[in-house]
C-alpha cells in the first residue's frame, strides 16, 4: 500500500514535475514551424498553441488565489497527510490526465490562427511563478485554509487542491501536445 501524500511530498512533486513539463513541451514544440504550432490536428481540436494558451488561462486565476492563500495559511508539520476538498477531488478527477472534460468558457483559448508563439514563454513564466509559490508554501497548512474557487466562487477549496490540480491538469495537456506535435 502506498503511503499517504504529505504536504512535503506534494510540494516536492509540484517542484519536480513543473520543470519536467516545461522540458517536454519545449522538446515537442521546438521543431514546429509557426504554422504547425497554430494548426489544429482536426476540426474542433485545439492546436498545440491553443493547448498552451489553455494552460495559461486555466492556471492564471488559481495562481493568484493560491498566492494570497499561502500568505494566510497557518504553519503546519510538513508530514501532515494531504486532504483534498470535495471540489478539489472533483476537479482533479475531471481535469486530470486520464479524462477529457470540456473546458469552461474562461479557460478556452482564442482562435488557432491568432495564437502567438510567445504563449510558450508566458506559460514558462507562469510555471516559474508556481515554483516560487511552492517555495513559499513550505511549512504551511495546505488543507485547512479554505478560499473561494476563482472560477466557481460558490465552492471553497484548499491549497492542496490547487497544487494537485496544477500537476494533474498540466500532465494531461503536456500529453496532448506531445501527441499533436508532428514528429
Amino acid at each position: 500500500m502506498d503511503s499517504p501524500t504529505t504536504f512535503r511530498s506534494l510540494l516536492e512533486r509540484v517542484a519536480t514535475e513543473g520543470p519536467r513539463h516545461v522540458a517536454r513541451v519545449e522538446a515537442a514544440l521546438a521543431p514546429l514551424s509557426d504554422e504547425a504550432f497554430r494548426r489544429p490536428p482536426a476540426p474542433g481540436v485545439w492546436s498545440c498553441g491553443q493547448v498552451v494558451e489553455h494552460l495559461i488561462l486555466g492556471n492564471s486565476r488559481y495562481l493568484v488565489a493560491a498566492t494570497d492563500a499561502v500568505e494566510r495559511a497557518a504553519a503546519a508539520d510538513p508530514e501532515t497527510p494531504v486532504r483534498l476538498s470535495w471540489i478539489g477531488r472533483f476537479l482533479v478527477d475531471a481535469a486530470g490526465p486520464e479524462v477529457n472534460a470540456p473546458a469552461p468558457p474562461p479557460m478556452r483559448p482564442g482562435p488557432a490562427e491568432s495564437t502567438p508563439r510567445r504563449v510558450i514563454d508566458d506559460w514558462k513564466a507562469q510555471q516559474e511563478a508556481f515554483a516560487r509559490l511552492v517555495e513559499r508554501a513550505q511549512g504551511r497548512d495546505l488543507n485547512r485554509f479554505l478560499y473561494r474557487n476563482p472560477y466557481v466562487p460558490v465552492f471553497r477549496m484548499n491549497l492542496a487542491d490547487v497544487f494537485t490540480l496544477a500537476v494533474e491538469h498540466t500532465e494531461r495537456h503536456v500529453r496532448q501536445i506531445e501527441e499533436r506535435a508532428p514528429r
